[in-house]
Order: structure tokens, then sequence, then C-alpha cells
């Protein structure tokens, strides 16, 4: 019996001597600092790890109470958070795993994870500390996110780059098409050409829009508007606007919206509108025979929220289940290189919706079958408006009927341009001379345009917004500050993407036109401004 009880004791004695063996070796070895304190907060080991963490040599920090290991206020409140955890058992940091700073023994904060649990040893009290030096996280994060702001800045500066020469391209094409109109000299190919042309460069547009609204959702920088409008009538607009494409390929095209769905919602409309206008632009560019139906349902959450669903089905080539798995919503991918080759395109649009309807908290998803068609299918939680929304047949008829009297501006009116690019300039002043406005002046740099406007009388000045020398916000901060001029300043500029807010006109200026401007619009701006202008 007492041998057995012997054996016992040196079988006990064997494993408790290899669990502290190997308790040794992991405090010697592991990547991770491991810190253990009484219950005064004073250490009693501290393994290789976090001495060198925290500049210290062997042996230096033990005895020392754990505070010198922690920055101000910290360090300071550190004996009476512990005292009062013992007394009372509330705590803020045992148990929890929490980033925060450490301080090193020259006195250098740095970026830890730290995690503290509760020990005991027999009957004493201890507390152990798992440490994790993340400055290379912080820094390798911190890197990525000056990278990726590079990036959108370089797509935003690219994107105005090329919509400037664009916008200059287009508005000569609508000039050129204007002049047809009054004057129908020009042979049917030569119209056709034209019509050609200005397709060709809105296209190219809308991809320069993408990687506009590809940057802003990368930067973190997209916001969204709120205003009350009517999902129907949104719907019933992206209907029309590819009800001839679809016609011409013997395509049928319907809208079905359930009587429950409520007139008026309060949320982003344009990004709305942009994410069903996308899905359905794709619907009739792989669609070439069958249907394509767009469906409007959804339920009401509480009182002030309803859940709008939009689905979109349609009879075109189809997608294999293992694209819609792995290559759906992802940025620059389409389905396969074929695809790509057949029906062009960046890849960029499912992605933004995607990012607009999690934006928005919202989801979008996608079923389809290879040779028999896609489905679509998106919902957005938007706001129960008691407003009703504006009657669109009758705005646009009171639009139609005085579109002839609003491109009209006084022949006495005085028009400062300031603009760099000579294309946008012909543009522009030809714009103003044919909607009767005799008087432009053109400046081609914000200096010019200060210069100008002080030994000049101006009832109006156009603003580029990039221009050398000085840009259109430095310009027109002179022009209010130095000048102390009060004459309507318009920001003209070719870096907008959908969604910029009014409020994010620079200040000093009145309103903003996007290039390309068209004639109605730029005469629209300007009357208005003239019509508000404070003697």
């Amino acid at each position: 019996m007492e041998k057995e009880i012997s054996d016992a004791d040196k079988d006990s004695g064997r494993v408790r001597g290899e669990a502290e063996c190997l308790a040794e070796v992991t405090m010697r070895t592991s990547l991770y600092g491991i810190i253990v304190v009484n219950e005064e907060g004073i250490i009693e080991t501290i393994n290789p790890a976090a001495e060198r963490m925290f500049g210290f040599s062997p042996g230096e920090a033990v005895n020392n109470n754990m505070n010198i290991l922690m920055p101000e206020p910290y360090r300071s409140e550190h004996g009476s958070y512990v005292a009062k955890f013992i007394t009372t058992g509330a705590k803020r940091m045992i148990g929890k795993q929490r980033e925060v700073l450490g301080r090193k023994k020259d006195g250098t904060l740095f970026p830890i994870e730290l995690g503290i649990s509760e020990i005991f040893v027999g009957e004493k009290r201890k507390f152990s500390a798992m440490i994790r030096d993340v400055s290379l996280v912080y820094s390798a994060r911190k890197k990525a996110e000056e990278e990726n702001y590079a990036k959108s800045r370089f797509l935003t500066h690219m994107a105005h780059e090329l919509r400037t020469p664009l916008s200059g391209v287009i508005g000569l094409l609508d000039l050129v098409s204007a002049n047809n109109t009054s004057n129908s000299s020009m042979s049917v190919t030569d119209r056709g050409y034209i019509s050609l042309a200005r397709e060709a460069s809105t296209s190219l547009l809308h991809i320069l829009n993408d990687i506009l609204d590809l940057s802003r959702i990368e930067a973190g920088e997209l916001r969204l508007e709120t205003s009350s409008f009517s999902p129907r009538a949104v719907a019933t607009d992206a209907i029309k606007l590819f009800f001839f494409q679809a016609e011409r390929k013997g395509v049928g095209l319907a809208l079905h919206a359930n009587p429950g769905v409520p007139p008026s919602l309060l949320g982003d409309c344009v990004r709305f509108r942009q994410i069903l206008m996308n899905l359905v632009a794709n619907a009739v560019k792989f669609t070439e025979a069958g249907e394509i139906t767009v469906s409007l349902y959804g339920n009401t959450i509480d009182q002030a929220t309803y859940e709008l669903h939009v689905e979109v089905k349609d009879t075109g080539i189809g997608m294999s289940e293992e694209t819609v798995e792995k290559k759906l919503f992802r940025s620059f991918t389409q389905a396969d290189s074929s695809v790509s080759r057949r029906y062009g395109g960046t890849g960029l649009g499912l992605f933004i919706c995607k990012q607009l309807c999690t934006l928005m908290r919202g989801e979008i998803s996608a079923t389809s079958q290879l040779g028999k068609g896609s489905t679509f299918h998106f919902w957005i939680p938007f706001t129960l408006s008691s407003q009703a929304p504006k009657d669109r047949e009758e705005e646009e008829g009171r639009a139609k009927a005085s579109s002839a009297a609003e491109c009209v501006l006084p022949s006495s009116l005085r028009v400062l341009l300031a603009e760099d690019n000579s294309i946008n300039q012909l543009v522009l002043k030809t714009m103003l001379e044919k909607s009767g406005c005799s008087h432009v002046s053109i400046a081609h740099n914000g200096a010019e345009a200060v210069d100008m406007a002080k030994n000049n009388t101006y009832d109006i000045i156009l603003m580029d917004e990039q221009m050398p020398v000085m840009n259109g916000t430095e310009a027109a901060q002179k022009i209010r500050n130095t000048l102390s001029l009060t004459l309507p300043i318009v920001l003209v500029t070719a870096s907008f993407v959908p969604g910029r807010r009014k409020e994010e006109i620079p200040e000093g200026m009145q309103a903003m036109l996007v290039k390309p401007v068209s004639r109605h619009e730029l005469v629209r701006v300007i009357n208005n401004c003239i019509d508000t202008k404070e003697p």
C-alpha cells in the first residue's frame, strides 16, 4: 500500500514537472508577450518576447509595477482599478481583448493587442497578460489606406482629365445637331454619323461615371441624399429609357407594380434609380429574344419603414451557378472573356450596385440558368413619406410649355466665362450666344478671371473648377473676399459624381453645372441665379 502511494506521488510529481517544463518552454518561445503580475500589480514573470517588445533587458522589469508599461492616464489609474476589481469584482479589462497603447522603456508609445485573465495559484490571485505588438498591422493598414486614397484621387483626376475634352466633343455634337434642326441641309448619312458619335460619347461618359463612383466608394466618400419620390415613377422612367432599344431587338419590356407599393417614399432616389437602371440595362444588353420583366413589391416593417423589393427578370444568355457564386458583384469582373468581347463593358456596374445596396442598408442577389436567363433581386428599406410626390405628367407638361422661354437669356446680360479648355470655351460661348446673350468675355484661368472681374462689370460668372495658375474655388473666394463683389458665380465642373450634394458647392458660389452642359440646363441655372440675385 505504501509502495502504491509512493508510486502515485512519483507519477504526480512527474506530471507536475512536465507541466512546469512545458509552461516554461511556452513562456520562453512564445511570439506573444506574456506577463504575470500579483494582486499589487507587481510583475513576477515576464517572457523574452515581452521584454524585447517593451525594450527591457532580461529580468529588468521583474519586481516593477505593471504600470511602467502603460502611458498616462492609465499609468496613474492602474492601482485603483486593480483594488476596485479585488473589492467589487467590477471588470473593465479582465476577460476582454482590446487594442490599447503600450509604453516602452524609452517612453515610446506603440499599439498593442492586450488580453488579461485572472488566475489562481493555490489561494493566491494573479493576473496573466497576453500581449501582441500590432505596430506592423497598423502600419500596413495605414499604408493600405494611403494607397487606396491615392488610387482614388488618381482615378478622380484622370476621370476629370478625360471628362473635360469629352464634354467638349458632346457639346460640339449637340451644337451640330441643333444647327441641323434649323437647317436641314445635312444628309441623312451625316445625321446618322452625328447620332452614332453622340451615342459613343455618352457610353464613354457612363464608363467615366462608373470609375468616379468606384473611387468614391473605395475612399468612403459616397454620401446619400434624402428626398421624397415615387418608386413607380422611377421604375416607369427607367423602362422608358430602354424601351426602344429593347423594341429594336424584338424583346418585350414590362413593369409590374404591386398595388401595395406606397405612392411616396423617402430616401436616395438618385441611387435607387442608378441600381435599377443598371440592372435593366444589363437585361436589355444580354437578352436577344423573349421578355424582360421589372417587378415592384414589398412589405411594411413598422409604422415608419417600408422594405421595397425590386426584381428584374430576363430570358437572356444567363450564367452558370459557379459564375453567380464566384464572379458576380465583383469589380472589373464579367462572366467570361467571351462575354466581354461580345457585349463590352467594364464589369463595374454590378459591383457598384452591390456597394450602393449595402450603403442603403439593403441587399442584392441573383439567380441564373445558363442559356435561359437571369433574375436579379434587391431590396432597400425606405422611410414612409407623408409628402405626396409631384404629379410627373403635370411637371413634364409645365416643363415642355416653358422650355422655349427658358432657353432665352436677356440680350443685355454680361457673362464672364472662366474656362481653360478652348473647345469648352467655344461650346459654352456658342450656347450663350444662341440663347440671346451677346456679351460674353473669356478668362483662361482663375487669376485672369479675378483681374477681369476687378476691372469690368459683369452680371454673372461661369467658373470652371480646375484651371491652371489659380483654380475656380480660389478665384471665387478672391472675388468675394478681396474684391467684395456679390454677383452670382456658378461652378462648372467635370469632377462630378452622382450624389454630389448642393452643400458641397464651394463657398462663394451659388449653383453648379456639370459637364457636359446642355443648353437648356445652362440657361435655366443662369436665369435662376439672376432672378434670385439680391439687389
